[in-house]
């Protein structure tokens, strides 16, 4: 256990940093960041007899962030309402162009004053 509790602070020393760079340039928001890094560090020391087996254990702390990040964007897409709605097809472009609105709006309201984001 000793040595386990060693190689998991070793980890964290090691990687949360540029976890946490790469988290906030995706995600845009500290907070959501943090979250998320916490969630996969969570995972990292569930699955500390299988980290001791990784040789490469970068590559699977940031393959378990994308995953956590990838599951946060799932879950905020559900929580988002559409502003408006058409009755006109769109094509592909537009949804990717309509994603980035969301995202920026999201990022702006995250931004917010905590009052001004409960109005």
């Amino acid at each position: 256990m000793p040595d386990q509790q060693a190689l998991f602070n070793q980890c964290i020393q090691e990687h949360a940093d540029g976890l946490y760079r790469y988290a906030f340039r995706m995600l845009g928001c500290d907070s959501t960041a943090r979250d998320v890094i916490q969630e996969t560090f969570v995972v990292a020391w569930e699955s500390i007899e299988q980290l001791e087996q990784i040789s490469h254990r970068r590559a699977w702390l940031f393959t378990v962030l994308r995953r956590k990040m990838s599951r946060h964007w799932r879950t905020a897409e559900r929580s988002l309402q559409p502003i408006c709605e058409t009755d006109e097809p769109s094509d592909e472009g537009h949804w990717i162009a309509e994603s980035d609105q969301q995202d920026w709006l999201q990022f702006q309201i995250h931004n917010l004053p905590v009052p001004l984001r409960e109005a």
